[in-house]
């Protein structure tokens, strides 16, 4: 078990370290309230190691709070100005704030179809870069097939609210890895479609992946 701290310049330093992670939130947040691309643009200088933690936190990144707080163009405009790799990591980064969610699981989560269709066509514009590939399978990291503290993908998110739309939209991208995918209760996705009434969605895993769990 660790000892506590023994000397006031050992509280001093944990109160510092507080203070700037919390510091570092506060900017992220604002630089997403005000929408400041500047604050990008400088990012997007650095080393992309340097890039990702400058726009990220434990808290979340600038496209946690992008999609909680439905900054769609300021985030369009972000990926515009960011390196490939430093986007994918930010994409798929977990937030300890939002249940370890990704901001696809966000987006999904707060309805945004714009938000979520922003994201997704980041992968799919980039499908045929080389770069965009050999990030991705270095990684081996996708967005939506992310999982939250409950085990919950952004697919999850979408049928539990009930929306058709964005639930199609992300089922599109990996319908066979999805419809094998089961949250803390073992619900799959047919299971939560049929139960929410979107037949739509349950008809197009059962189509495109027959031997998908039914629980």
């Amino acid at each position: 078990m660790n000892s506590p701290p023994e000397s006031s310049s050992d509280f001093e330093e944990i109160s510092s370290d507080l203070e700037e992670i919390s510091s570092t939130q506060i900017s992220l947040e604002e630089v997403v309230e005000e929408e400041r691309l500047d604050f990008i643009d400088d990012a997007a200088r650095l080393d992309p190691k340097e890039c990702v933690k400058r726009l990220g936190s434990p808290q979340g990144n600038i496209f946690h709070f992008a999609a909680r707080k439905g900054k769609v163009e300021f985030a369009d405009e972000a990926m515009k100005k960011l390196p490939r790799p430093v986007i994918q990591s930010l994409l798929c980064q977990s937030s300890k704030e939002f249940y370890e969610q990704n901001p696809l699981h966000i987006a999904a989560k707060n309805e945004n179809h714009k938000m979520v269709k922003i994201i997704l066509d980041f992968y799919r514009s980039s499908a045929s870069s080389s770069e965009a590939q050999s990030t991705t399978e270095t990684t081996g990291e996708k967005p939506w097939l992310g999982l939250d503290n409950y085990k919950r993908t952004p697919l999850h998110l979408a049928l539990e609210s009930c929306n058709e739309r964005i639930a199609l939209e992300i089922l599109s991208m990996d319908v066979e890895s999805l419809s094998g995918m089961e949250d803390w209760a073992d619900r799959g996705p047919v299971f939560m479609a049929m139960e929410n009434w979107l037949y739509r969605v349950a008809l197009q895993i059962l189509t495109s992946a027959p031997n998908c769990s039914l629980r």
